[in-house]
């Protein structure tokens, strides 16, 4: 559950489901969290965030050795989400992988096929796919590229803080 080693990149190749067409410009965060015990059982808390963006092939590196490299022992492994206005995102719409391993993305190249969302009603659950808890500095690609989502539903774009 928690980080151990050398911090090693994380790898992927993210595809239209249908088409198999590389998805260019598809936002890849990373999130990392530390765990605590407390009164309640566990608890978890901020630590890091990272994004990338795909390139024409479909395909990203992300380099944790900077935030890895620093982190506490009680940090966990990440969480990742990938997201492209017009697509399900990763990990809730994907069609592939069905089973999200601990180690995903650590292997050569991870493929993530997503599914293309055609209707306003999938459009519109798509938008939650931004997190919460994370400072909108930590994920600034995710919040613009929902924000592209958002007008071209006819939505007001979320009011990124400066």
């Amino acid at each position: 559950r928690f980080l151990k080693g050398p911090p090693r990149p994380y790898r992927g190749k993210v595809v239209d489901a249908e088409t198999g067409a590389p998805i260019a410009g598809a936002v890849v965060i990373a999130v990392w969290e530390r765990e605590f015990t407390g009164a309640g059982g566990r608890l978890h808390e901020f630590y890091d965030a990272q994004e990338v963006l795909t390139d024409q092939a479909g395909e990203f590196v992300l380099d944790p050795t900077e935030i890895e490299g620093r982190a506490p022992f009680n940090t966990l492994h990440p969480e990742f989400r990938i997201y492209k206005p017009g697509y399900g995102f990763y990990p809730r719409y994907q069609v592939s992988p069905t089973i999200i391993p601990r180690d995903a993305f650590r292997q050569e190249v991870t493929l993530v096929r997503l599914r293309r969302f055609l209707t306003r009603e999938e459009r519109m659950k798509n938008l939650s796919v931004q997190y919460g808890h994370v400072p909108d500095e930590k994920q600034n690609h995710l919040l613009r590229a929902v924000n592209t989502e958002r007008i071209g539903l006819g939505l007001s774009p979320y009011k990124l803080k400066d």
